[in-house]
């Protein structure tokens, strides 16, 4: 049964509430990969009405922050550590590309718009607010990849990295140093865009990739400890 998580909901636009308070939910670490999510139990403690949870449950599987399981249910998105490698494989290939070819497109607009998004993801960083960090995170890739002009990369990078951001938003820690470490690989992809030839980019890619691998292996690990517990004497 779901503890007393969500508060009730008043006013209009309560779809969107809905998700808005779940995803919260999510940051705050009150929701866990795997979880399962039962639409009257959400209905009951937000006070809303079931179709209205279903709706919103429904946003959300569309965003990756929830999996529809059929005669099973709705769950937290979950990956396993190989699961993630394998979308950090693609990714890396994909989102160099989207890189290649934002150079040739850029413009003194859109490296603007990258720089406004950066600077939100170090705000988050600074204040250890982890919601704001990966809502500022995705936007700034969403950013990168407008400036491709091509549809169908958009909306492969949208299928790989949407569950993905909603796996991560669950177990990575908010904590300042961890996030400030994001920005700055962050920013080395953004530098990539104003010069350098394809070979340099290429290697920086692949560098902040490794990075960010390097970090989602961390938090596996971590997340073993805790689930094992201390071990006594003898066990």
């Amino acid at each position: 049964m779901l503890t007393e998580v969500f508060p009730q909901l008043r006013g209009s636009s309560k779809r969107q509430q809905v998700c808005e308070a779940i995803q919260t939910a999510l940051a705050a670490g009150k929701l866990h990969p795997g979880q399962r999510l039962i639409e009257l139990e959400l209905a009951a403690q937000m006070q809303v009405g079931s179709p209205t949870v279903r709706e919103a449950l429904i946003e959300l599987e569309h965003l990756g922050f929830v999996t529809r399981i059929p005669n099973r249910g709705t769950f937290v998105t979950k990956l396993t550590e190989e699961e993630a490698a394998k979308i950090y494989a693609v990714r890396e290939v994909l989102e160099g590309y989207a890189v290649r070819l934002a150079k040739s497109r850029i413009s003194s607009a859109g490296l603007e718009s990258l720089r406004r998004r950066l600077h939100a993801m170090q705000e988050a960083a600074e204040e250890a607010d982890r919601l704001a960090f990966y809502e500022a995170d995705i936007a700034f890739h969403r950013a990168l990849w407008e400036l491709t002009d091509n549809k169908y990369l958009i909306k492969m990078l949208e299928i790989l990295v949407a569950p993905q951001f909603a796996d991560v938003i669950t177990r990575h820690p908010a904590d300042r140093k961890s996030l400030c470490e994001m920005v700055a690989w962050h920013k080395k992809m953004m530098n990539c865009l104003p010069g350098g030839n394809g070979k340099d980019t290429e290697r920086v890619m692949h560098d902040i990739f490794a990075a960010f691998r390097r970090f989602d292996q961390r938090m596996y690990v971590l997340q073993g400890e805790q689930q094992e517990g201390p071990q006594t004497e003898g066990s």
